[in-house]
């Protein structure tokens, strides 16, 4: 989601916040993306504030492998990582996408190494 830079947004995140905080006072330990889910859920005027990126163009990392492995790649805007366990499996996994969109031939093996890491872990090996 895009969030412009305003005072009304500032004051839904602080919103956000406050709400996750006292629910943590209280014992209860929600994660932010469920919050974030409620409090857009809760909030009529919300889609005239942040705008929904396009998934296509703005791909979060569990979407990783299936970008990687279609023609799609070339219409990612922007990557995130944050989906990936671990700094180094981040920085390989970013490796891999600035290896392709340069061009660069070793996006391959920077490729099947993650899918034989995928692969490794899914299996538990």
């Amino acid at each position: 989601m895009f969030w412009p830079n305003s005072h009304e947004t500032v004051g839904r995140l602080q919103q956000l916040f406050r709400l996750q905080k006292n629910q943590f006072r209280q014992g209860i330990l929600t994660p932010d993306e469920p919050m974030f889910n409620f409090l857009v859920e809760s909030d009529e005027k919300f889609e005239n504030i942040v705008r929904k990126l396009d998934p296509r163009k703005y791909v979060i990392g569990h979407r990783f492998f299936f970008y990687f492995s279609s023609k799609k790649f070339n219409e990612i805007v922007a990557y995130h990582a944050n989906y990936v366990v671990g700094e180094k499996r981040k920085d390989e996994r970013m490796q891999t996408v600035i290896l392709r969109s340069q061009q660069n031939p070793k996006w391959v093996l920077a490729y099947l190494s993650q899918v034989f890491q995928e692969l490794k872990n899914r299996l538990k090996l």
